[in-house]
């Protein structure tokens, strides 16, 4: 039997006969369902991918990209600010610019200092659209920390960006900012950092010298140079401090023919406290008419004695000094060794002297033809005696003092070894106090010729 139609009356009056079924029915039914994902209200087929803008509701909704075969579900449904997640293999999540990823370099941001411009470059921002982004600062909490925060170059479509963070006084203080990211789409995230002012440091760098050794009584050698050291060290205001004490200049052996007579080496000069140095002082001379005798050591060291037979001059202190000459003539009273090299050819002659410094002398008006740390002149029977430069004493004489220089070859005048001396040097105005003050060309000196301290202010 046909079933053709099932008309409401047949509904109706409980009976269904077979004018109440038609195949009319039964199509109208089947019209009412769809077979296809197009026709499903959550699922969008189109040819292109989504895009923010692209409203749907609710969340979980499908878009199939019908040329590419891409699959995206909607995990944010907002007006114009949608996000979309790409759920099959493909790439290219339509997403919003995510800051938590943000690095700084420096990564310690408690180290900038006060007072300073520190340069502080932003990394590590993502998105799933773009790779670059416009960077911005942000929301300074306290604008008396973060005094100015200016990019440095183009912060535009970049991968990365630089800012130069400048800080205020005060030391300790912190301020809170963002590092906002935009990518192409307009869209902005955001990471907050917190810096904090460090004390404002400064490079401090350094030059000392020993006191040379006395000279060696008549017929003897000439002192070694007082050693010298140099180096520098980073100083932060009043908490640096470095107690200087000044090496004297050796004085020379007492006149007599006894053997044994030796002039006295010259004294240490120390540095303490925020940097640690001790420079040894310059070997002393040796006296006296009887036979060869050796140089001491020191800093530099003496010559040696070759009145009546041979002698090795002292040995120098590695870093600070060099040996004294060494004799085998029985009427040579050898020179003292320098920093800058060991005795001339001229056995006779004191050791060079540095000149590394001779910029620093000028500014203070300190060192011999610009140098330091020369030996002294030693003795030549029937001449021409020794010579020394950069303050090392000729033979028969004085080393200058406040240059480190080795005594000459005395004659039994009671002459010295050059005392010793510190210079530091930092850059720009004065920040510390002690010593003789010079400002000049660029640079700050502090020149102690007697004891005393170094201390940042």
């Amino acid at each position: 039997m046909a079933i053709d139609r099932i008309t409401s009356a047949g509904i109706a009056d409980g009976t269904i006969d077979t004018a109440d079924i038609a195949d009319n029915a039964v199509t109208d039914a089947k019209s009412s369902l769809t077979t296809t994902l197009t026709g499903l209200d959550d699922v969008t087929i189109n040819s292109s991918d989504p895009g923010r803008t692209s409203n749907k509701t609710p969340v979980g909704h499908l878009w199939l990209n019908s040329t590419s075969g891409e699959t995206y579900v909607l995990t944010n449904a907002t007006s114009n600010a949608n996000v979309w997640k790409n759920v099959g293999t493909g790439t290219g999540n339509i997403d919003f610019p995510v800051a938590t990823g943000i690095t700084s370099s420096p990564s310690d941001l408690t180290t900038p200092q006060a007072t300073q411009t520190t340069a502080i470059t932003f990394t590590n921002g993502s998105d799933d659209i773009d790779n670059v982004f416009d960077f911005a600062i942000a929301n300074i909490s306290n604008s008396s920390v973060i005094t100015g925060a200016v990019a440095s170059g183009d912060v535009t479509d970049v991968a990365s960006a630089t800012f130069n963070f400048t800080l205020g006084a005060s030391v300790g203080a912190s301020s809170t900012f963002d590092v906002q990211i935009t990518d192409s789409g307009g869209y902005t995230s955001s990471k907050q950092f917190t810096i904090t002012a460090a004390a404002p440091t400064f490079t401090v760098e350094y030059f000392a010298v020993a006191g040379g050794g006395g000279g060696g009584y008549y017929g003897g050698s000439a002192g070694g140079a007082g050693g010298m050291l140099d180096s520098s060290f980073v100083a932060t205001p009043s908490s640096s401090s470095v107690t200087v004490t000044i090496g004297a200049g050796g004085q020379s052996s007492p006149s007599g023919s006894n053997a044994n007579n030796t002039a006295a080496s010259g004294s240490n000069t120390t540095l303490t406290g925020s940097t640690t140095a001790t420079c040894i002082g310059g070997g002393g001379g040796r006296g006296g008419l009887g036979g060869g005798r050796n140089g001491i050591a020191g800093g530099s060291g003496s010559g040696g004695h070759g009145h009546s037979g041979t002698g090795s001059g002292g040995a120098g202190t590695a870093g600070q000094g060099n040996a004294g000459g060494s004799v085998s003539n029985a009427t040579i009273g050898a020179g003292g060794g320098g920093k800058g090299g060991g005795v001339a050819t001229n056995v006779r002659d004191g050791g060079l002297g540095s000149t590394a410094f001779s910029t620093w002398a000028t500014a203070t008006s300190s060192g011999v033809n610009g140098g330091y740390a020369g030996g002294g002149g030693g003795y030549k029977s029937g001449g021409p005696q020794g010579s020394a430069v950069h303050g090392g004493g000729n033979y028969g004489a004085a080393a200058t003092v406040n240059t480190g220089g080795g005594c000459g070859s005395d004659l039994g005048n009671g002459a010295y070894g050059g005392s010793g001396i510190v210079i530091f040097r930092y850059s720009g105005a004065a920040k510390a106090t002690g010593g003789t003050i010079v400002t000049t060309g660029g640079y700050t000196y502090h020149k102690f010729t007697s004891s005393g301290t170094f201390a940042a202010s």
